[in-house]
């Protein structure tokens, strides 16, 4: 629509309800990789600089499933208070 079309980036951003740098964001895809540019993307991060090791979250797991709080985990393992332990469910 922009680069075929000749619309400006704004009116695009306006007819599919989203930001003008969002939409500047999918043209730059549009150009470098084509229409695959435009699939879907996972918004997951490449890396976790703070992530837990798969020992400590299996650790963590094993707690969550007897029931135990986030306090009592941080205490019983020996987390930083501040770290925080998930109230959610951890993928292990």
């Amino acid at each position: 629509m922009v680069i075929q079309d000749g619309v400006t980036l704004r009116a695009a951003a306006a007819k599919f309800s989203v930001s003008a740098k969002t939409a500047a964001k999918g043209v730059g895809r549009y150009r470098q990789f084509g229409a695959a540019g435009l699939a879907d993307r996972s918004s997951r991060p490449y890396h976790g600089p703070q992530q837990i090791s798969s020992f400590l979250a299996e650790k963590v797991v094993a707690l969550r499933r007897l029931r135990h709080i986030g306090w009592r985990i941080t205490r019983d393992l020996g987390l930083s208070p501040f770290g925080g332990v998930s109230a959610h469910p951890v993928d292990a």
